[in-house]
């Protein structure tokens, strides 16, 4: 009943703007003036240009810390990787999955940040050698693009990503990062392994993503989709 009640407005709409290539295909064919706007990263906010030798053996995950985002297995994952650290930083939801994730053997290897201001989430990717997004195979998440899979590519450093299709399209045409099996904990640190004891494959990969945000996946192109968006308007 709602989908028909959406549909029914929806072709009676000026625009529809949608989050995502996805949510488009939804809508466009009830109303052809409909744009996505992709939520891309600005282009220096989360970059600081540096050399690859600062850098330090840590991993990083930013954000909403819960199960389906497969905060579990990577913290697992930490149990076999090879002296590197996790940087976990962001809000624990709910505050109980902290307990759980403290109980595994990886936490050994995890330095817990909690909340931070972007400022240190820039600092916290200028020293990593990748950004981890291993979100765990649910509908949702399959056609998303997390804002941090972009940031990271948009700070320069490789991305560990799940292994779905779009998620794939993206890392490997950019040829920016390694996509692995979310749910195996043994998958993710083979991949944390490489990148970390591999730094002229970890800084290329980082520089092509970097390129990509550069190119393509920034908001200063979203932003002028919007503005001609309403533009057309008038």
């Amino acid at each position: 009943m709602f989908e028909k009640y959406e549909n029914y407005i929806a072709r009676r709409l000026n625009a529809i703007v949608c989050a995502t290539p996805f949510i488009k295909n939804r809508f466009v064919h009830l109303n052809k003036n409909t744009v996505d706007i992709n939520n891309y990263p600005l282009l220096d906010e989360l970059y600081t240009e540096s050399t690859w030798a600062l850098k330090t053996n840590t991993v990083t995950f930013t954000g909403l810390i819960n199960d389906i985002r497969g905060c579990e297995q990577l913290v697992d994952a930490m149990n076999f990787a090879k002296n590197v650290k996790l940087i976990l930083a962001g809000i624990v939801s709910p505050v109980l999955f902290l307990n759980k994730l403290k109980s595994s053997a990886g936490w050994n290897n995890v330095d817990f940040r909690g909340q931070v201001d972007r400022m240190s989430v820039a600092n916290i990717l200028l020293s990593s050698k990748a950004g981890i997004v291993t979100f765990l195979p649910l509908p949702n998440h399959f056609d998303a693009q997390p804002n941090k899979m972009f940031e990271y590519m948009s700070a320069g450093i490789p991305v560990i990503a799940s292994d779905f299709p779009l998620w794939k399209e993206i890392i490997e045409k950019n040829n920016c990062g390694i996509c692995v099996d979310p749910t195996k904990a043994d998958k993710i640190a083979e991949a944390i392994n490489i990148l970390c004891a591999n730094d002229i494959l970890a800084s290329q990969l980082g520089a092509n993503g970097r390129n990509a945000i550069l190119n393509k996946y920034n908001w200063p192109n979203e932003a002028n989709k919007l503005i001609e968006l309403y533009q057309s308007f008038f």
